[in-house]
This record gives C-alpha cells, sequence and structure tokens, in this order.
C-alpha cells in the first residue's frame, strides 16, 4: 500500500464524489456539510493499495499557534475512512509519522502535536496502539501544557462548542452511525475503551474529544519499534506455520 498527498485544491469532482460515497457508508452528514468541511482542510491523505486503488483517505490540517512564548505545528487529522478490510493496515498511523518526520526536518525546532476530534473509541486506539505520550491518557496525568493546547485549539475551531472543563465538543446532532459507535462486552474489557467512554460518557450523542499526541523524535521512534516488532512477530508465526504444515504433509505423505 502507498500513500498519497493531494491539496484539497487539486481534487476533481470525481474524486469528492467518491470520498463522499465510501465516508457516508459510516457517517450521517450531508453532501453540502462534508464539502464545507472538506475546504477547511489543507489536505488529504490518500491511501492506495497495491493495484492503485483508493481504500481510505485522511483530511489533514495545519496550524502553528503561540502559547506562553512556545511555537507548536498542530496538525489535525479528520474527515477520515478507510474500508473496513484494511483498517488493521496501519497505513494511516504510518502518515501520521512520515508527516511528523517531514514537518520536523523543515521547522526542527518547533514542537509538533497531532490532535484530532474523536466521536468514537476507535480514532483514540489509534495513538493508544503506537504511541507512548499522548492525551487524555489512563497512565500519565495532563501537563498544562497539553491543556492550553488542547483548550486554543477548541477555542480557534469550535468556538461554540467547546466545553473546556472535560475537552469534549458537543455536536449539534450525531453524524457517526449507530454501526460505527458500538461497543462490544469485549471491547469494555480494554482499559483505553473504558478510559475513552469515561472521558466521553455522552460519545453516542455525537459528541467528541480533543486527543492531543505528541509529535516527538521519541514518540515517532516508539511507533516504529512498536509497528516493526508486530511485523516480525507475524513473520515468524508465518514462518512457523509454514514449517508446521510442511511437516504435516510429509507425516501424512509417509503414513500413506
Amino acid at each position: 500500500m502507498r500513500i498519497e498527498f493531494v491539496d484539497i485544491k487539486d481534487l476533481t469532482k470525481d474524486q469528492m464524489d467518491f470520498f463522499y460515497k465510501i465516508y457516508s457508508d459510516s457517517y450521517l452528514m450531508d453532501r453540502s456539510e462534508f464539502d464545507s468541511k472538506t475546504q477547511s482542510l489543507d489536505q488529504y491523505a490518500l491511501y492506495r493499495s497495491k493495484e492503485g486503488r483508493i481504500i481510505g483517505y485522511t483530511g489533514i490540517r495545519k496550524r502553528k499557534i503561540l502559547i506562553d512564548h512556545t511555537y507548536y505545528n498542530t496538525i489535525y487529522f479528520g474527515q477520515a475512512f478507510i474500508l473496513k478490510e484494511f483498517r488493521r493496515s496501519g497505513i494511516n498511523m504510518r502518515m501520521g509519522a512520515y508527516l511528523c518526520l517531514k514537518t520536523k526536518i523543515f521547522d526542527p525546532f518547533t514542537k509538533i502535536i497531532f490532535w484530532m476530534d474523536a466521536l468514537s473509541y476507535k480514532p483514540y486506539l489509534i495513538y493508544t496502539s503506537g504511541f507512548k505520550h499522548f492525551y487524555p491518557s489512563p497512565d500519565i496525568e495532563p501537563s498544562d501544557e497539553y491543556i492550553k493546547i488542547r483548550d486554543e485549539l477548541g477555542k480557534v475551531y469550535y468556538p461554540e462548542s467547546y466545553d473546556p472543563k472535560s475537552g469534549i465538543v458537543q455536536k449539534v446532532y450525531k453524524i457517526l452511525k449507530n454501526d460505527e459507535l458500538q461497543i462490544s462486552k469485549k471491547d469494555l474489557q480494554n482499559k483505553y475503551i473504558q478510559y475513552y467512554l469515561k472521558c466521553n460518557p455522552e460519545y453516542y450523542k455525537g459528541n467528541g474529544i480533543i486527543i492531543l499526541c505528541s509529535g516527538t523524535l521519541f514518540n515517532v521512534l516508539y511507533f516504529i519499534c512498536q509497528k516493526g516488532m508486530i511485523i516480525v512477530k507475524r513473520k515468524i508465526i508465518s514462518i512457523l506455520a509454514f514449517f508446521a504444515q510442511k511437516r504435516k504433509d510429509e507425516n501424512h505423505q509417509k503414513n500413506t
């Protein structure tokens, strides 16, 4: 799979039609609002299969903010969708890591913050499964720095619906379809899903919560190591399964 970055102004009508079609499979948003939100973005990261087929995308918006005499490059991820059969590929996380490294190369002395308005626990798990430092977290107390960044983003992008006490963005109506909001008993055993529900108890009404992730080199390298270990484990399991099957076939031939 490969990643392609396209400026919003360069998107064609056919592409927008296709993006809305697959987006509407999971979201309750009419076309005019979809187009309006798209125009507030800077880019789309397009995800393509080996055959070149678009299997998903993520909207990206960048903004440099100043808090307490410190600049931050904030990178928003939203209006995202990946076909279900590719959601475990981690391609969106690879895109985030790449974007972080690229931003750091061109602006090495400015801190980077990734963020999203998570309407369900699923986007939250993107950060919890790959990165060490993110907020809110059940493992780390939030710093004043994170809270100030969160509140600044909330006031800028959601001035009428952001609650600074909780970090919740209240929605006028539910955007996600019910299928995307379902939580199983097995899901509830996950401590991060439990914590998401604690932080955003009325998610089922459509409310989102601002999630932040530190774009430090340590965090990105931690992600790369985590994903590298997963790939190695899968390779080992695949090799062991191959030899186990080969041995089984040989024994079967001897017996016959």
